[in-house]
């Protein structure tokens, strides 16, 4: 708890002081601490681009974590020696997997379906735009 406590002072105080530094330097007008930061290239650019990304990343990571307790039931069901109760953890883990791939595919087709009805982005092979308020 007082490592909790610690870093959180140590994590608030870093922040006064830098914000501090920019806001004197920003309202005082003064030539004084300036960084700059060049933009890499090839890098997320807006938060369109990152919703999007995200999207594709719950997919990719939920498909792949079914995939892999499938091969994992599959191994189970291997090394299972013939014992019974081995063998029906082995087929109920492999059909919880299939079950979840099911869903993963299902809701990843029915954002691609609604995609292509309503002509608007969910974030499956199209960047997503978000409403511009001015």
């Amino acid at each position: 708890m007082n490592k909790l406590i610690i870093k959180g002072a140590l994590v608030t105080t870093q922040v006064a002081v830098a914000a501090q530094l920019f806001a004197s330097n920003a309202f005082a007008g003064g030539s004084g601490f300036v960084i700059n930061v060049p933009r890499p290239t090839g890098t997320i650019q807006d938060i369109n681009q990152l919703i999007s990304g995200a999207i594709t990343l719950i997919f990719l990571v939920a498909g792949l974590t079914a995939f892999v307790f499938l091969l994992l039931g599959g191994i189970k069901w291997i090394t299972s020696g013939g014992d019974s109760g081995k063998v029906e953890e082995a087929r109920g883990q492999i059909v919880q997997a299939l079950i979840g791939l099911l869903v993963v595919l299902a809701s990843w087709g029915l954002v691609w379906l609604m995609q292509e009805v309503t002509g608007a982005c969910f974030g499956i092979g199209c960047p997503i735009e978000l409403p511009v308020f001015s």
